[in-house]
């Protein structure tokens, strides 16, 4: 008896599970059936926490040969691009000097049309006839960038455009022209007037003498006009 009462005493301590803790055992065959669940119990858990780490272990596996196989293709990926870049640029190369020889002397007719692409914008920029032509120096900039490059050719459209505005500043600089354009006054109203134009020296509207700003490609009144008999 003392050998039994011991026995369930050492079970007691030892053991934790849930069904131990609702239900007492009264006899030494009632405590034999929970030892038996007891171990059942540990022995499912311990399937199941195995069972959960294999298939984890297995996850995770598959996700580092995932991440392997990604690397391995992006690599490729790299090398491909890296030799198509190569031959890009041994083409571009290879293009650029067939492109200088066949150019031949129209290099130099670039060369004189970006000169005077950009000292005909410069021109133009101060002249007052651009008070009546706006717009023209938008043209030359662009035309003088792309002369600078050595990928762009001019078109014969650009070309007959630049010979036809430097047509157009010679005739205007030599005759006088009636216009309507917006004017600003000494007291900063602006309204449109008709404004005579004297070849590229002046503007005159109304007794007054104006002045082009080619900052702003306005025309405003001079705060001081000189003295009537002028």
């Amino acid at each position: 008896m003392k050998m039994t009462l011991k026995f369930v005493t050492i079970l007691l301590v030892g053991m934790s599970f849930q069904a131990w803790s609702q239900q007492q055992p009264t006899s030494p065959q009632e405590l034999l059936q929970l030892v038996e669940q007891g171990r059942a119990a540990e022995a499912q858990e311990a399937r199941e926490r195995e069972a959960r780490f294999r298939a984890e272990r297995e996850q995770q596996q598959n996700l580092l040969q995932e991440a392997r196989q990604r690397k391995a293709a992006m690599e490729r990926r790299s090398d491909e691009l890296e030799t198509r870049f190569e031959d890009n640029e041994n083409r571009i190369a290879e293009r650029q000097a067939q492109l200088s020889e066949r150019l031949g002397s129209l290099r130099e007719l670039f060369g004189v049309l970006q000169q005077v692409a950009g000292d005909t914008r410069a021109q133009f920029e101060n002249s007052v006839t651009s008070a009546q032509y706006p717009g023209r120096e938008q043209f030359l900039t662009d035309l003088a960038k792309k002369m600078g490059s050595t990928s762009k050719l001019a078109t014969l459209e650009e070309i007959e455009r630049l010979w036809f505005e430097l047509q157009r500043e010679m005739t205007a600089s030599g005759e006088v022209a009636r216009f309507t354009t917006e004017v600003t006054a000494a007291n900063g109203e602006k309204g449109q007037r008709q404004v005579v134009r004297v070849g590229s020296f002046n503007i005159v509207s109304d007794g007054e003498y104006l002045r082009y700003v080619p900052e702003t490609d306005n025309v405003v009144s001079l705060p001081r006009q000189p003295q009537p008999r002028y």
